[in-house]
C-alpha cells in the first residue's frame, strides 16, 4: 500500500511540476492528448493545477499509512485510519470525476492522468480491504477496530471536498493553461 501511495505521490508531483512549467512532459509529442488534457480549464481549480491538490492528498496518505500499524497508540491509529480512509475516498471520487471528464467532456485521454487515477482507485480498494472495521471481539475489548458507521462521516467529508472541486471547476472556471 505504501509503495502504491508513494508512486501516486511521485506522479502527482511530476504532473504538478509539468503544470507549472518547471519540467517538460516526458514521453509525449507536442500535440499529445496528455498536453491537451493538462492544458484545459478542467486541469485547474482556483487558478492552481489540480495536481497540487492531489499532491496534498497523496502526501497525507503516505504519512498516514505507517501510523496505522499495530503498536502505535490507539488514538493515533484511529486518526491515521480516519485520514487514510477519507483521503482514499477522495482519490476514488476524484478519479471518477476526472475520468468522466476525459471520456465525455474532453473526449481525450491522458496516460499520466489515467495512471494517477488508477493508483487512487487501487489505493481506495486496498485501504477499505485493510481497514479494521467491526466490533472488538468480546474476549478482547482492547482490540483495535473502527466502527462501520465511522465510514459515513468520512465518505461525506470526501464527497464534500470533491463536490467543492467539481462546483468550483464548473462555475468558476480558470482560463486554460499553456504547457511548455
Amino acid at each position: 500500500m505504501l509503495a502504491l501511495a508513494l508512486a501516486g505521490l511521485a506522479l502527482t508531483i511530476y504532473l504538478s511540476l509539468v503544470s507549472t512549467g518547471l519540467v517538460k512532459l516526458l514521453g509525449c509529442s507536442s500535440g499529445s492528448c496528455t498536453k491537451l488534457v493538462m492544458s484545459t480549464a478542467w486541469s485547474r481549480f482556483l487558478g492552481l493545477p489540480v495536481t497540487l491538490l492531489a499532491v496534498i492528498v497523496y502526501a497525507a496518505v503516505v504519512v498516514s499509512i505507517p501510523l496505522t500499524r499495530p503498536g502505535r497508540p490507539t488514538a493515533r491509529r484511529r486518526i491515521a485510519w480516519s485520514v487514510l480512509i477519507a483521503c482514499s475516498l477522495a482519490l476514488g471520487l476524484a478519479a471518477i470525476w476526472f475520468v468522466s471528464l476525459m471520456m465525455f467532456e474532453l473526449r481525450r485521454s491522458c496516460g499520466h492522468c489515467a495512471a494517477t487515477h488508477l493508483i487512487g482507485l487501487l489505493l481506495l480498494h486496498l485501504v477499505l480491504a485493510a481497514a479494521p472495521l467491526g466490533q472488538p471481539a468480546p474476549n478482547d475489548p482492547a482490540q483495535f477496530r473502527l466502527r462501520p458507521l465511522t465510514l459515513l462521516p468520512l465518505f461525506l467529508l470526501a464527497a464534500l471536498a470533491v463536490g467543492v472541486l467539481i462546483l468550483g471547476q464548473t462555475y468558476m472556471p480558470t482560463p486554460p493553461a499553456a504547457l511548455p
